[in-house]
């Protein structure tokens, strides 16, 4: 049993920035509200090309599909929660069916020295799967406190529980547990039973990033300010509709690229999209918001200005899950804090600033100006005329390179690179 902390009450693991739960009248509302897009029932890519040759130094992620990938550092090859299956289901015949097959199933992979699995529901906790990988020569899987006995089972030779911030040493390198916001469950009478998180790996100097299912929060920076900036992360962009529900559990594009800026990463691909469609966003639906959000969405140094906006509006800077820098229909400048477990629509920040409309802030104008703070308690009912100087900071990333195209959706490229290759092969990225 782990001992009491921050996160852990001697019998649930909780979220210690605001809670994630929904209920079943909360599926209810949902699954009741209807709206969800039609998917395709089954999509087909071109072949996976080729794993890319690494030169020394070098190192690669190969997305392979959901949260799948592998990862390629020097002297330290893992997978991130590997599911090849056709469900993400305890049955083979009900559940989450998949539309987009994996690049490659456990035969198409070069040696393993671990699977790394972020928590354990179905779609990132999969037993076939890890059945195949331990049949296969992988003996070591690494997971947060209160999967072992779920992994050894699989037929791990070595499994590794980790609370948060702990690290363990695999081949030639090193993997630490970071914090994550999400929840835990794999039957009805399990909930919150085990943890949750994502993982940091490092070796040779090199460092990557795998954050694992997660909502947007103020842990990001702390992984940033704890461990420093990473090479390259895998961020998820999908299955985040409707937003009053899964805000708290799952990112949307805009949220992944301001994970993207508070991680400091030199480079970002996109993860957790197309592959089953778990909630309301089409298929494609991701890509399309993921291409506004890299256009638009930037990342803002404000010099304490979210701590003292923070403390005008009287909430806990630490709730405070995105600062955007927007503008009105006249071009006028809005400081928008958000924080809670709600977003605003652009609509109603319309409607609460008095404006005919509300729109991402132009590069040109985004930087250095005053405004209006828009927040309260959620919903947010307060406005408030006030100077926050902003520093935006356009991302650049032209040092990522590209091998065989992209099934993934890549942050560092420009959208005209992008537009052609959304139905190529999978993505393989990496830094020399």
């Amino acid at each position: 049993m782990a001992d009491l902390s921050d996160h852990f009450d001697g019998q649930r693991f909780f979220n210690p920035w605001g809670s994630s739960a929904k209920g079943l009248l909360d599926v209810l509302r949902w699954k009741l509200a209807g709206g969800a897009e039609p998917w395709p029932s089954r999509v087909l890519d071109s072949p996976a090309p080729p794993l890319p040759e690494l030169g020394p130094g070098q190192f690669s992620a190969t997305f392979l599909g959901h949260a799948s990938l592998l990862w390629r550092l020097p002297g330290l090859t893992v997978l991130t929660d590997p599911i090849f299956s056709e469900r993400a289901s305890p049955f083979s015949w009900i559940g989450p069916a998949r539309v987009r097959p994996a690049a490659f199933g456990a035969a198409g992979l070069p040696p393993v020295d671990a699977a790394l699995v972020s928590h354990n529901h179905y779609d990132h906790l999969d037993l076939p799967t890890l059945r195949s990988l331990a049949a296969r020569g992988v003996e070591t899987a690494v997971t947060p406190l209160g999967n072992g006995k779920t992994l050894r089972g699989a037929g791990f030779k070595r499994v590794i529980e980790l609370d948060w911030w702990e690290s363990a040493d695999i081949a030639g390198g090193r993997v630490t547990l970071t914090p994550a916001q999400h929840w835990s469950s794999r039957s009805p009478f399990d909930r919150n039973r085990a943890l949750w998180g994502g993982f940091r790996m490092e070796a040779a100097g090199r460092s990557a990033f795998f954050p694992g299912d997660t909502g947007y929060g103020p842990h990001f920076k702390m992984i940033r300010d704890r461990l420093g900036p990473v090479d390259l992360a895998a961020l998820p962009i999908g299955a985040y509709e409707p937003r009053w529900f899964m805000a708290s559990m799952h990112m949307d594009p805009y949220d992944a690229v301001q994970a993207h800026a508070d991680l400091g990463a030199r480079a970002s691909a996109a993860m957790h999209w197309g592959s089953f469609r778990l909630t309301d966003e089409g298929i494609e639906a991701p890509l399309r918001r993921l291409e506004t959000a890299r256009e638009h969405l930037y990342r803002y140094e404000d010099h304490g200005g979210t701590a003292v906006a923070a403390r005008e509006l009287g909430v806990d800077e630490h709730a405070v899950i995105k600062t955007l820098v927007m503008e009105d229909d006249k071009g006028a400048p809005l400081i928008v804090l958000m924080h809670g477990d709600r977003e605003v629509s652009l609509k109603e920040l319309a409607r609460q600033t008095g404006a005919r409309s509300i729109q991402p802030c132009k590069p040109e104008t985004a930087s250095k100006h005053s405004g209006y703070l828009v927040g309260g308690t959620s919903p947010f009912g307060t406005r408030k005329p006030m100077r926050v100087f902003v520093e935006a900071t356009v991302l650049d990333l032209d040092r990522i390179w590209i091998n065989g195209g992209s099934r993934g959706f890549l942050l560092g490229m420009a959208p005209a690179v992008l537009s052609g290759l959304l139905k190529a092969a999978p993505v393989q990225a990496g830094l020399a």
